[in-house]
């Protein structure tokens, strides 16, 4: 949906200049309109649209220190009772790391479409490696 730069001014006569995502112009004027802005003139953005979350996310690195702080908290929150899914979901809100997170966040969705947990690790190479994968892989749950 493309993005419309409009400039007007609002009901108290200040000058604005306003983003807007819409189909088209008309549709772009009719939304401002109705939000109190009295159009002068409006255009398309053709500006860069950069997604500066994405870029911080794919330049972020996952430590060892990461994985550590991850494995320590999962631990306990499993040992203490807490489902696989909700601990995912709990240590992925989380987590400062931006990669780690979006990787946990993508974890916890495949283990709740039933995707075993060392599976829906090895999805994700660059936050955990092949060993650690394994590992999850040849745990068992304390009483079995």
């Amino acid at each position: 949906m493309p993005i419309y730069v409009a400039t007007g001014r609002d009901t108290t006569g200040r000058a604005r200049r306003e983003k807007i995502a819409a189909e088209s112009p008309s549709e772009a004027r009719n939304l401002l309109r109705d939000r109190g802005l009295y159009i002068q003139s409006i255009k398309e953005d053709r500006g860069l649209n950069l997604d500066l979350s994405e870029l911080k996310t794919s330049l972020a690195r996952v430590t060892v220190k990461d994985k550590a702080v991850f494995s320590r908290q999962f631990a306990a929150l499993v040992n203490a009772g807490v489902g696989l899914v909700r601990g995912l979901g709990i240590l992925g809100e989380q987590c400062p790391n931006p990669k780690l997170k979006k990787a946990l966040l993508e974890i916890n969705s495949d283990v709740q479409q039933g995707t075993n947990l060392s599976d829906a690790m090895r999805k994700h190479p660059q936050s955990f490696d092949t060993l650690y994968t394994r590992w999850c892989r040849q745990v068992k749950p304390a009483g079995s």
